[in-house]
Parts: structure tokens; C-alpha cells; sequence
């Protein structure tokens, strides 16, 4: 029999040692499954680009290097990530504007929402940008941005300083340069930019148009590429997936959850998303999230085409990533059966 005296004095003097017995609340520790923090979220295009537009008319580029807005969590406090892990950030470039270049260990990528004609500069090579194309951006690569063009730039950045914050890793440097740095667009000279790094609309478009034709369409996702390293057939960021998905007219997408929390663009077209019987009724230039193992289908009115990002990469590399179609068994990353 337990002495309760005896067993509450240990328990005083483990907390007064700055300790926690592991057999109390075991599975606050390690829970069975997920318990996201964050909530599905929803910013509708409508709300998003006359907010970003009307800072371009009132917040100049001298104020503010990067015109950005945080898609923050609303389960989360201010200044949070978009989902656990991730940020999504929609950025405005004007005609003429320029953005300073800098670095951080952060990994980054931009998916081009609308306009063309602009250039990011990686390691003092310019990338033109065009819609739908997507720009890797990796840990301590140099990068700027230059709009020579006549076109307004709209992009989502998605990077993973949620990561890195959990590692307390996260550092950030301007360019050894003197003078007035935001007038400048070119970083110190580096490696030279891998043109793996830029994925063109084009280009993926063309593929996901073959699997289409193959009537070969995945039950839950329809036609779907993953962006990968064609040298090495991996993720080129290592804690970032990214995926573009082709959904036919009239798509119902087989009921799916995953490990990894989701976050999707529309590039084009109009459907719904219901997960855990919260609707999301969405149409181009919407973002919305997915949380962690929560059951999601995917519905299209009309032919759309979603960009996503999930932190998949790295759970992949933790061997943690599972999944599960339906009603049909959980699949485990790296293992069998």
C-alpha cells in the first residue's frame, strides 16, 4: 500500500528540485496521438489583397524592407507561426521597388500568386519570376528582390522559422555592404544559383497535364507532383515539402489525414474543403490550413490548382510521417506493413 505522506513529500521535493515523476500524467509526455495546437484557418483573397494593396498605397518600401503580412494562426498568440512549424507570408513587390537582399538559417520558398516580370536575386543570380512558378530560397542563401517590370508582384512565402525557433537556432545577416543597402538587390558573391531551385509553372503544369491524361488520378489529392531535387529526388529544403495539385471539375476527393500540417494556396479555381466537418468554401488566392491528423477531403466546382506546403520533409527524415486513405490502414514513412 502507497503511504500517501510519504509519496506526497517526494512529489514536493522533485518539484522543488525543479523535476516531474514520469508516471504522473505519462501521456503528457508521450500522448497517443496528435492534439494540434492550431485550429483549420482561412484567409479568403478577398480580405488579403485589399489589405496587402492598401499597404502599398501607405506603407512605402523605405519603411518596410519586405511588405509583408504573417497568416497567423488564430488558435495561436500574435506574431505565431501559420500552422505549428511554418509561416505563410503574402508579399507585395511594386513596379520599381526593390527589397535589400539578406540571408538567415531559416529555409524559405515563394510561390508566385499573380504578375510577372520581376526577379529575385539568389546568390547574385536573378530568377524571373512569373505566376504559379515556385522560387527555393535555402538556409544561408543570399537573396533580394527587384520589380523592373510594370506588373504588381504577389507571392506567398512559406519558411520554417517555427523550426528553427524550437532549436533556438535562428541567426540573420544583412550584406557586408556600406552605403545605402536597400538600394541595392545583389549579395556578396556565393556559390551561384541552382536553377533545381526554380520550379516554372510551365514546366509543372506540363506533368500534372500527363498524369491527367494517364486517368491515373490519386482518390484523395487527384493530380499531384511533388517538387523535388531532380539530382537527387529529395525535398530541396530539408524540413519543408511543397506539392502543386491539379483537381478535375467535379472532384470528390476520398476522405485522408496525415502527420503534417498543411498549408494550401489557390492558384486557380474555385471548390471546398471540409475537414473534421468544418467547411472551407474557397476560390483563387485563398489560403487555408490543415492541422496535424485531422480527416480532410477535397471537393472542386471547377478545375483548380493548389499549391501547399507541409512540414512532411522533415518528419520524413524523423521517421515520424504517417498517413492514412479512408477507413484503410495507417502507413508509416519507412516502414512496412
Amino acid at each position: 500500500m502507497t503511504d500517501e505522506t510519504a509519496l506526497q513529500n517526494l512529489y514536493d521535493r522533485a518539484a522543488a528540485a525543479h523535476m516531474q515523476p514520469l508516471w504522473v500524467n505519462t501521456k503528457g509526455y508521450v500522448p497517443r496521438e496528435p492534439a494540434p495546437a492550431i485550429v483549420t484557418a482561412h484567409w479568403p483573397a478577398d480580405t488579403s489583397i485589399p489589405l496587402l494593396r492598401r499597404a502599398g498605397e501607405i506603407v512605402s518600401s523605405e519603411f518596410a524592407d519586405r511588405r509583408v503580412l504573417v497568416c497567423n494562426n488564430p488558435a495561436l498568440p500574435p506574431f505565431s507561426p501559420t500552422t505549428q512549424t511554418l509561416y505563410a507570408c503574402i508579399q507585395l513587390l511594386l513596379p520599381g521597388e526593390k527589397a535589400a537582399p539578406h540571408r538567415h538559417s531559416q529555409n524559405a520558398l515563394r510561390f508566385i500568386l499573380q504578375g510577372e516580370g520581376a526577379d529575385t536575386i539568389v546568390n547574385d543570380k536573378p530568377v524571373r519570376l512569373r505566376r504559379g512558378d515556385v522560387v527555393i530560397t535555402p538556409a544561408w542563401a543570399w537573396h533580394g528582390h527587384v520589380n523592373t517590370s510594370n506588373n504588381d508582384m504577389v507571392w506567398i512565402d512559406g519558411l520554417d522559422n517555427a523550426v528553427l525557433k524550437l532549436f533556438d537556432a535562428t541567426f540573420f545577416e544583412l550584406p557586408p555592404h556600406t552605403g545605402e543597402i536597400a538600394n541595392e538587390v545583389v549579395g556578396p558573391a556565393n556559390t551561384g544559383f541552382d536553377p533545381d531551385w526554380h520550379f516554372k509553372w510551365h514546366d509543372t503544369e506540363t506533368l500534372l497535364r500527363e498524369q491527367q491524361a494517364s486517368g491515373d488520378p490519386d482518390a484523395a489529392h487527384g493530380c499531384r507532383r511533388r517538387l523535388l531535387d531532380p539530382k537527387t529526388n529529395s525535398d530541396p529544403l530539408p524540413t519543408i515539402a511543397a506539392h502543386m495539385t491539379l483537381l478535375p471539375e467535379g472532384f470528390r476527393g476520398q476522405s485522408y489525414r496525415s502527420s503534417d500540417s498543411v498549408i494550401y494556396v489557390v492558384m486557380s479555381g474555385e471548390g471546398r474543403t471540409t475537414c473534421e466537418g468544418e467547411v472551407i468554401d474557397w476560390k483563387e488566392g485563398d489560403i487555408f490550413t490543415i492541422p496535424t491528423w485531422k480527416r480532410y477531403s477535397h471537393q472542386a466546382s471547377s478545375e483548380a490548382v493548389l499549391f501547399s506546403i507541409s512540414d512532411r520533409a522533415a518528419q520524413e527524415k524523423l521517421r515520424c510521417w504517417r498517413e492514412q486513405r479512408g477507413d484503410g490502414p495507417v502507413q508509416i514513412f519507412g516502414l512496412s506493413g
